[in-house]
């Protein structure tokens, strides 16, 4: 779950928060009970991320792709 005032933009359900003095995003790790964090360059580097796939197309982000994988797995070997 994202917080924060412009958590309500994101439409990610990976997204969890953003620290943009570390120009870090914070998302959902790979592993149960961990996070994974992606430093950009610079700021903008950032917001340019998150305006383009956090906030709208997230199914695209190669993030997203890899944790959709992640619960694919777990769904499939609970058959």
């Amino acid at each position: 779950m994202s917080n924060g005032k412009e958590c309500i933009y994101v439409r990610c359900p990976y997204y969890r928060r953003e620290d943009r003095k570390l120009m870090q995003l914070k998302c959902e790790g790979m592993v149960e009970g961990t996070d994974l964090y992606q430093r950009f360059e610079n700021l903008n580097s950032l917001l340019s991320h998150k305006e383009r796939y956090c906030k709208s197309n997230f199914s695209r982000c190669p993030l997203a792709e890899a944790l959709d994988r992640k619960y694919d797995f777990v769904s499939e070997s609970c058959f």
